[in-house]
């Protein structure tokens, strides 16, 4: 009965410690920017530290009880202090971010990822009605060479964007505009086209994960995602203002609209200046896993000395406790 009551209680230490592992942990990925091996490695650091202060408590504990715990060995529980106040530091983050950032990450992320899923269709739509300009254009100008075909006009024609062959203008009566004009779309209409695949997956895709990451909440992968959207944003709209540049004529560049701030959730004290943190909840939590964890030091019995059989060294009137 005694071994499986000492079994007990230490399952039950085990537990409330993995619970507040997993607490430590969740709070350290959001300040180590989703570090996940180094959010593992100080959280177990802590939880191994709690076990041993937990062993040294109890190996100490009849000692302490009969001097009244006026011993040094009593410092032991500072150091459980020092570790349960790093624990409600990394907890109360956690809860801050969880009950007043989330949402707007959410809201904002959204915000941004929406603009990124629309950017590949934006660019189509301003390349096909530049293809019509550049249809009109090229067009006039043909018709223009083709019935007063001067050399400076000449000298357009065969310049980009227009890019007509030599050959074609060298004989303007033989220029059937409609023909030439179309072989020139073809190949701008297929350029168009590749852009658009190549965006459309370099961006939408990828932006679709993002997406995925904070609607869902994936904490292993928030952090990181948070910090990348931003730099992922500037890569992509540079990679479609690349490709409207590749146009006949020039247009002006799409502007990201949304703003590029960010929360801190890799720094708890500016974010509590944002979101005032709620310090009851993971202050009631961290005590009562601490009580949890402390269990085996609680249950743990010790024998206790009367005074007068402690001054004569005797153990005899000595009672467990």
């Amino acid at each position: 009965m005694k071994q499986e009551n000492f079994l007990f209680v230490d399952i039950v230490s085990a537990i409330f410690l993995l619970l507040l592992m997993v607490g430590n942990l969740f709070g350290l990925l959001y300040i180590t920017d989703g570090n996940f091996p180094v959010s593992v490695l100080i959280s177990l650091f802590i939880v191994v530290c709690y076990y041993f202060v937990i062993q040294l408590l109890k190996r100490n504990k009849e000692k302490m009880v009969n001097k009244s715990f006026m011993v040094p060995e009593t410092l032991f529980f500072f150091v459980f202090i020092i570790f349960g106040l790093a624990s409600l530091f990394f907890l109360t983050h956690f809860i801050n971010v969880e009950m007043n950032a989330k949402d707007k990450i959410i809201a904002d992320t959204d915000a941004k990822i929406q603009e990124l899923i629309n950017l590949p269709e934006a660019y189509k739509e301003v390349a096909e009605n530049e293809v019509l300009e550049f249809d009109g254009d090229l067009s006039s100008k043909l018709q223009a060479y083709k019935s007063n075909p001067t050399n400076e006009l000449k000298s357009t024609l065969l310049s980009t964007p227009y890019s007509i062959d030599s050959l074609v203008l060298n004989t303007p009566s033989y220029i059937n505009v409609r023909e030439v004009t179309d072989s020139r779309l073809e190949h701008l209409n297929y350029q168009i086209n590749q852009n658009y695949k190549e965006l459309d997956e370099s961006i939408v895709f990828p932006a679709e994960q993002y997406q995925n990451v904070f609607l869902n909440w994936q904490r292993m992968n928030v952090v990181s995602s948070y910090e990348g959207l931003n730099s992922f944003i500037e890569r992509s709209y540079a990679s479609v203002n690349e490709k409207l540049d590749e146009l006949p004529r020039d247009v002006a560049h799409f502007e990201y609209e949304e703003g590029m701030d960010t929360l801190p959730l890799n720094d708890p004290i500016a974010l509590n200046e944002m979101y005032k943190p709620d310090y009851i909840i993971p202050s009631v939590s961290v005590v009562l896993l601490h009580l949890f964890i402390l269990i085996p030091f609680f249950t743990h019995r010790v024998r206790k000395y009367n005074k007068t059989n402690r001054e004569k060294g005797e153990i005899k009137g000595g009672h467990r406790i």
